[in-house]
């Protein structure tokens, strides 16, 4: 009777993988995937490759971990959903004996996407109120829950409602950063804005 033994072992130093072998033959499963680390936002395509797997292999049988299958020393499949995945490759060689090993497929959900306006888009003065509308963020597969602002003069605020507003008491350059949060706690990339603060009075002068 054949026994196989659950190793681990690594891939190209980066690519942790479970597998088995047989003591007989030696015979091994090993999983290498593009993109490496296997993640990503959905819709995510992943290309899986079985060729670091024992030579005189016949067969390479896939379980995506999504219901769907595979065969072929190179495959590719794509994610549709956000989730945590478990692939899995079974191969036999000539004598009929098998190995597997696994990896796993994280699928995260889109991030969302921050932009704002500001009003009044020019000639802004000390201590007069600005405006910013973060309308147009959005996310794309759900909603967003948090707009975090830092507003380059060393405040910032968190508010639910894409509006806010904010005093200068200099004048200057600042940069405005807006981060949002979705409902899922995804972060969008900074969205950045230059607003330029004028004293006030006829041409910015006091």
């Amino acid at each position: 009777m054949r026994r196989h033994f659950l190793v681990a072992f690594t891939v190209a130093g980066s690519l942790a993988l479970s597998g088995c072998f047989s003591p007989v033959t030696g015979l091994r499963a090993v999983i290498s995937t593009i993109p490496n680390p296997a993640q990503g936002a959905y819709p995510l395509l992943i290309t899986f490759d079985a060729s670091r797997s024992s030579s005189g292999i016949v067969e390479y049988l896939w379980s995506f971990g999504d219901g769907t299958t595979g065969s072929g020393l190179t495959v590719s499949h794509t994610y549709t959903d956000r989730g945590t995945y478990t692939a899995f490759l079974t191969v036999t060689a000539q004598n009929g004996d098998t190995a597997q090993a696994e990896v796993a497929i994280v699928v995260h959900s889109k991030k969302p996407v921050a932009k704002f306006t500001f009003s009044p888009a020019t000639d802004l003065k000390v201590d007069e109120m600005a405006l910013f509308d973060a309308s147009a963020s959005h996310d794309p597969d759900g909603t967003v829950a948090e707009y975090l602002w830092d507003f380059g003069d060393g405040s910032w605020t968190s508010t639910s409602l894409p509006t806010t507003h904010h005093i200068y008491g200099e004048e200057g350059e600042y940069i405005v950063t807006l981060v949002v949060k979705d409902n899922e706690g995804d972060t969008s990339d900074p969205y950045p804005g230059s607003i330029r603060v004028i004293r006030g009075g006829c041409c910015g002068k006091g």
